[in-house]
């Protein structure tokens, strides 16, 4: 499977940088959950969420990008909207791989707890009990990272380093485990 790389975007119009330099690209790397949840915390207005994802994903300063010409600043937010809503699967069909969404390669492996590369993650299906200790789960933050790690084998801190891409795949993935019926998946997918 191709490895996939953050996009780096060239600027139609430089700009200098804080630092006096001339700045005609940005590379936009994608935003670990931790990191997202913290930049949207506070429930920011559009624009200021949208630039601390910017600094965030690309390193830009504030001043860096409100010195961007629109067109520039419009087609970096596109992407980094992309980076921030749509799965895993989305990125690698763009490559046109194959995905398994039920055994996904990480689209931006993580450090496990034991230091090892985490490539990818094998799915497994809640059972009922694990369904209503979930449901048991204070709010539904605790709930997401109790049915998240029962599903992954996961630790909190490790589901805080995935890149929001797999994230959202992983969601995506336990929404369809908890909400569709058993003829909605083959047989040999997935075992509990």
């Amino acid at each position: 499977m191709t490895q996939w790389t953050p996009e780096v975007y060239q600027l139609r119009w430089a700009i200098t940088d804080d630092k006096d330099q001339p700045l005609t690209q940005v590379t936009l790397k994608p935003v670990n959950r931790k990191d997202h949840v913290n930049a949207l915390k506070d429930k920011p207005e559009d624009n200021e969420a949208l630039y601390r994802l910017a600094q965030l994903s690309c390193g830009l300063s504030i001043s860096e990008i409100k010195r961007l010409n629109t067109p520039d600043w419009n087609s970096i937010k596109d992407k980094l909207i992309d980076l921030v809503s749509k799965g895993a699967d989305y990125f690698f069909e763009k490559l046109g791989e194959d995905f398994d969404k039920d055994h996904p390669q990480l689209l931006v492996p993580i450090k496990g707890d034991d230091d090892q590369l985490i490539n990818n993650i094998d799915l497994k299906i809640p059972t009922v009990e694990t369904s209503e200790l979930m449901q048991a789960q204070k709010t539904t933050e605790l709930k997401g990272l109790f049915i998240t790690r029962a599903c992954t084998g996961l630790s909190e801190a490790e589901i805080n380093r995935l890149a929001m891409p797999d994230w959202l795949h992983i969601q995506t993935r336990i929404t369809d485990f908890l909400t569709e019926t058993a003829d909605s998946f083959p047989v040999e997918t997935l075992t509990p």
